[in-house]
């Protein structure tokens, strides 16, 4: 009897410490990579594109090279979350975004079973003066559409991708999607993709008629569209000088003017400006409302 005692002792010890080590695995489940596009210098042929991605991946050694199609590995069984930065951006800060919106992700995913990418792009100063320099920054955070789009048609169609443009950034995330669903950007088109898409659009730097004239396709490729309306986001407050007419206001500022009648069941908008207040600072959003803890969750 007292054998099997001991047995029943060591066997319970063995599965505690198991599941100790599988505890310990999922709280190191998550992955988190840098995608550099700065090599890409223009270049819109599919080959010119994918020589200019550049990956670096999270170890226990530092950063290390990958290839860009080692991210997707394993992406049909978690979520892949691509983080898109703003204006004048460098990379130790597109970083450090990064690693504020892993907290928020180690917090709403229990397993931690998910990817993030954060998706480092042009955004440096030019030396213009400040309205010519945001001007140059809206243009190129629509080109880098293009190679954002190239990316996520290398994705298996079974993955699960949630896209968070902040800023200038969501101009980028709606110009993927519109290219993903057929649509043109500067009057060019590219390939689409059936992958699963969600976004979420933090203080989005892009027109209020966006989704019903030059997105107009944005929403198509996706399953659901989040995204946040501050009424006195201080740094939104002067979009309308770097749009061609001068007069259109930004989406983050002042809401959207018009969706599609067949896609308004997938855009949900939270109006924070009660909870953020007069900052266009990331961290303030993410840590002032809920909206990312649901939309990782879901």
């Amino acid at each position: 009897m007292q054998y099997y005692i001991a047995f029943a002792k060591r066997l319970f010890c063995a599965a505690a410490y198991l599941t100790f080590l599988f505890g310990l695995c999922a709280v190191q489940a998550e992955e988190f990579y840098v995608v550099d596009s700065y090599g890409h210098r223009g270049n819109l042929t599919p080959e010119q594109i994918d020589a200019g991605f550049r990956a670096v991946a999270e170890t226990s050694t530092g950063w290390t090279p990958v290839d860009k199609g080692a991210i997707w590995k394993g992406s049909e069984e978690s979520k892949t979350f691509i983080y898109i930065h703003g204006n004048q951006a460098d990379r130790c800060g597109a970083i450090n975004d990064g690693y504020l919106i892993r907290q928020y992700l180690n917090r709403a995913i229990a397993d931690k079973n998910y990817k993030l990418v954060v998706w480092f792009w042009n955004s440096a100063r030019t030396g213009a003066p400040v309205r010519q320099d945001a001007t140059n920054a809206e243009h190129r955070s629509q080109w880098e559409s293009f190679y954002l789009a190239r990316f996520l048609q290398s994705a298996p169609e079974s993955a699960e991708i949630r896209l968070i443009g902040y800023s200038f950034g969501a101009n980028t995330v709606l110009g993927a999607c519109q290219l993903l669903s057929g649509g043109a950007v500067y009057g060019r088109t590219a390939p689409g993709t059936s992958g699963k898409i969600q976004s979420l659009l933090i203080a989005p730097a892009v027109p209020t008629y966006a989704f019903v004239c030059g997105r107009e396709k944005a929403l198509e490729c996706q399953t659901r569209c989040t995204l946040t309306v501050n009424d006195v986001d201080t740094g939104l407050r002067w979009y309308r000088f770097v749009t061609p007419d001068r007069q259109t206001e930004a989406m983050g500022r002042d809401g959207v003017a018009g969706v599609p009648a067949s896609q308004k069941e997938k855009v949900t908008i939270y109006n924070v400006t009660n909870q953020v207040g007069a900052t266009h600072s990331l961290s303030d959003y993410l840590g002032s409302t809920g909206v990312f803890t649901v939309f990782a969750e879901k």
